[in-house]
């Protein structure tokens, strides 16, 4: 039921005031756009898509250090679940398993 009226209120918000939807979509393209400029500058603007998983690894694994979310990480925010380490020791894991190559 919900899949049914929820396009149809969009749809309808959509019609009513355009400039709302635009706002928020350009609000998340320059929230990751902020994310990735450092990284874009670093590597004269070209980035592969291992790059930006990497990127998104880190954004999602690792702690706050300032306002009401410091100390928890989004997936932790996300999850419920507690994530006990830290963002390298969760990647260098997961190299260890699937490509143990990589550390030797």
């Amino acid at each position: 039921m919900v899949q049914k009226i929820l396009p149809s209120i969009l749809l309808t918000a959509t019609l009513q005031c355009p400039e709302i939807l635009i706002v928020q979509s350009s609000s998340i393209v320059e929230c990751i756009n902020s994310i990735l400029r450092p990284y874009l500058n670093c590597s004269k603007n070209q980035i592969t898509q291992e790059m930006l998983n990497l990127i998104m690894f880190y954004h999602n694994h690792r702690r706050y250090t300032d306002g009401i979310r410091k100390g928890s990480t989004p997936k932790e925010l996300l999850t419920g679940k507690k994530q006990d380490k830290d963002w390298i020791e969760i990647l260098l894991e997961i190299i260890e398993v699937e490509s143990p190559e990589l550390l030797s």
